[in-house]
């Protein structure tokens, strides 16, 4: 009976095993970067010439095409390359480098080696895209980035910060004009610049995007995912200072407090969100944990 019970285990631990093999398999297929064409849009223009090393996936293929129907509306050259290319490229011939590519264990090490040799770094931007948007740049980068998840839905604001990036003057800081897509695709944004411009332009803020309060929690969760517990305090702070009648902004605030060991103020804030929604579930479990510590 023993040996059929452990013969039954290790048939359902090869079957577990297989569709695992299967489902990376497909994946890999669907998803894995391919080998990118290449494109030249306009004629060139020594005012203007930008280059876009890419990989071919169906979101970068869709982000880079709209991408450049925003761009060429001020009549810029574009040529776009595969990244694999970029040991080609003399960056002197270019006025922005835009280098979009995905981060698979490590960044592109043909994206890694350009970067590393460029004696201009103000002039090149990082798009890097991760299944959880849970990349940062590392301190010697040293150039703009920008990441997210590849998702569809986020095409537009991710468009409208490169395009910002690019009518930039290039060896002046980066200020954003929007910065609450900064504070979502930018890891290198101040969050106190960006958290007190978007509280004191709050009603150009509130106009152009109606589910605010959403979008400041989802950035309050993006820093808690990169282990940025500091960011994190302060966006959902942010959003009780705008949002004060709303149960689940002290909910996100509460469960960052928690993660930062403030076990007293999480507890208040958990019953401030059940106070405006005793029937919340997440806010009714935590505070019944945290107060029986």
């Amino acid at each position: 009976m023993k040996e059929k019970l452990l013969k039954a285990v290790a048939i359902l631990a090869g079957c577990v095993v297989g569709l695992m093999i299967i489902a990376c398999s497909i994946y890999t297929f669907l998803f894995y970067p391919r080998t990118a064409e290449t494109f030249e849009i306009n004629t060139p223009n020594p005012t203007q010439k930008i280059l876009i090393a890419t990989q071919s996936t169906e979101f970068k293929n869709d982000f880079t095409k709209n991408l450049c129907d925003s761009l060429v509306k001020n009549s810029a050259y574009i040529r776009g390359i595969d990244i694999s290319k970029l040991s080609e490229i003399n960056e002197d011939n270019w006025d922005r480098i835009i280098i979009c590519n995905s981060f698979i264990i490590s960044l592109n090490k043909d994206a890694n080696k350009f970067i590393k040799r460029v004696k201009t770094p103000e002039k090149i931007m990082m798009f890097v895209t991760s299944g959880g948007a849970d990349w940062l740049p590392r301190p010697e980068l040293n150039v703009d980035a920008i990441t997210s998840a590849s998702r569809i839905e986020y095409k537009n604001g991710l468009i409208h910060l490169v395009t910002d990036w690019v009518e930039k003057d290039v060896y002046n800081q980066w200020h954003p004009n929007d910065y609450l897509q900064a504070l979502l695709y930018f890891p290198g944004v101040n969050v106190n610049t960006a958290c007190k411009i978007i509280e004191q332009d709050i009603e150009k803020y509130q106009n152009r995007y109606p589910n605010l309060a959403r979008i400041i929690n989802r950035v309050g969760y993006q820093f808690i995912r990169l282990d940025d517990i500091d960011s994190a305090l302060k966006v959902f702070h942010l959003n009780i200072k705008l949002y004060p009648d709303v149960w689940n902004v002290y909910d996100s605030y509460g469960e960052a407090l928690y993660y930062n060991g403030n076990r007293d103020l999480a507890i208040r804030n958990y019953k401030k969100a059940l106070d405006l929604n005793p029937n919340s579930k997440s806010a009714g479990k935590m505070f019944k944990k945290l107060s029986q510590m």
